[in-house]
């Protein structure tokens, strides 16, 4: 416009011909960010949120697709930088912008797991040391094309030297190598657990004194007891040492059981009392045998209990019978009594007494056993019995066999557990002595077989069984 006292004179004529340029606006997209991932051998990286554009005033221009975001590189760090790429818009004006991708992401890239395989813990014996031994060849599977390998020598170690079961084994001495070692850290099997069981404590240093014979199977010891700890353990023996013959009767070379001691010490939870097993001795005569009497032991078919109305007896018939069973030259030593009237001699030889109780026998058969494949260990063979003949009126005696299981491991004491075959526990008229191997039936109303289970295990778990069929007389 123009003005002036003159402006109505002149016809105001506009600039023509004037040109100029209209450039695209940058139009950005917003509302992504990045997000952490652990290390995947990729550049990927995974966005999140909201795409949204702002065009100007009411232009028409709106997100038609997502965009994509990668590392710049795919190692492991932190605050990386995330490009996008791939966002599109559409809209009638979407000629008038230029669209600018998503700047400025970050995110971490952590280090991924790399598990050991190939491992498996093997169970030992307590040896006062912490080593743990683990079979195999411990190998890894990198991602893709990665390049990594294990460098040095695997350490394996419990927790502590303690026995238990289940416990855990941790590694050391191994690490990573190679172009992409570290994107990775090196994990150790989670189920890698071992049992350390209890260690055998061998006791010597004792000895079995010879006795005269009084009617008791107690005897004295001599000696000091002698027994090794592993390396530096704490132990220490305690107890009075008790010493029995299986029979009282005087005889030669008779075995005697010790018992009576125990561990104790910081460290004693970890052995397994083992107490000599070989010990003999003599039971004499006395010098004056005019006061009593002698009985030969009779057959191992049937022994004779003390009369009724006798004031000799044995402490336990059961042992006794299976002591005798092994020795026929043995002989019973009573005293006798007083007044002759007050001991009731046993009836003659032809005269059974029907409370005496008898030893059974069976016939048996050794059967092979296979071996663990794993550690080559086990039971080699088991005895398999005949069924045996259980007497209709008198208690029985069955003496188990100390060959019943034969084991890999020489010298081993395998534990035998006895009990009825479908599992359940012994009843009170049927026991088991693990110390004479004896198997007592004392109830005489038995009509029907009695089927018997006899366990052994090992100290790695490994079990062998045998069954044992009493059949009453006359069934």
């Amino acid at each position: 416009t123009v003005s002036g006292t003159d402006i109505l004179n002149y016809n105001l004529l506009q600039p023509t011909g004037l040109t100029a340029n209209i450039t695209k606006a940058d139009l950005a997209v917003t509302g992504v960010t990045a997000l952490n991932k652990v290390y995947d051998a990729t550049t990927t990286a995974v966005l999140t949120g909201t795409a949204t554009v702002r065009p100007l005033l009411t232009d028409d221009v709106t997100i038609t697709a997502n965009g994509v975001g990668s590392f710049v590189n795919k190692n492991v760090g932190d605050g990386k930088a995330v490009s996008v790429a791939g966002f599109t818009v559409s809209g009638a004006d979407i000629l008038n912008y230029n669209l600018l991708q998503p700047t400025g992401l970050l995110a971490n890239i952590t280090k991924a797991d790399l598990n050991i395989s190939g491992l498996s813990a093997a169970n030992k014996v307590y040896d006062a040391t912490t080593s743990a031994v683990v079979p195999g060849s411990a190998s890894i599977t990198p991602l893709l094309t990665d390049t990594v390998s294990l460098l040095g020598t695997a350490n394996y170690a419990f927790a502590d030297k303690a026995a238990g079961e289940n416990k855990a084994i941790t590694m050391s001495g191994l690490s990573l190598t190679g172009l992409d070692a570290l994107n990775y850290q090196l994990r150790l099997p989670s189920n890698l657990v071992a049992n350390i069981s209890k260690a055998d404590l061998d006791v010597t240093g004792l000895k079995a004194n010879d006795k005269t014979f009084d009617g008791g199977v107690n005897t004295s010891l001599s000696g000091s007891p002698v027994f090794n700890a592993l390396l530096q353990d704490q132990l220490a023996l305690t107890g009075n040492g008790i010493a029995q013959f299986l029979t009282p009767a005087v005889g030669q070379n008779k075995a005697v059981l010790i018992s009576g001691f125990s561990l104790a010490g910081a460290d004693g939870q970890n052995y397994v009392l083992q107490l000599p097993t070989d010990l003999r001795a003599n039971i004499l005569p006395p010098a004056d045998k005019s006061n009593i009497l002698v009985t030969t032991a009779p057959t191992p078919k049937m022994m004779d209990a003390p009369p009724s109305g006798s004031s000799a007896s044995s402490p336990n018939p059961g042992i006794a019978a299976a002591e005798l069973k092994k020795s026929e030259n043995e002989v019973l030593v009573m005293p006798a009594s007083s007044s002759p009237k007050s001991l009731a001699l046993a009836p003659p030889a032809s005269t059974p007494n029907l409370n005496a109780p008898v030893v059974m026998v069976a016939k048996t058969s050794k059967e092979s056993l296979i071996l663990d494949r794993a550690d080559n260990k086990g039971f080699l063979s088991v005895i398999r019995f005949e069924d045996i003949d259980l007497p209709a009126q008198a208690p029985g005696l069955f003496n188990l066999p100390s060959d019943t299981f034969i084991h890999s491991e020489e010298g081993i004491q395998v534990p035998v557990q006895v009990k009825m075959a479908d599992g359940s526990s012994l009843p009170d008229w049927l026991t088991y002595d693990p110390t004479s191997r004896i198997i007592s039936i004392s109830s005489a109303s038995i009509k029907m077989p009695i089927e018997v289970s006899v366990i052994g295990k090992d100290r790695q778990g490994k079990e062998a069984s045998t069954l044992l069929r009493f059949v009453p007389q006359g069934n």
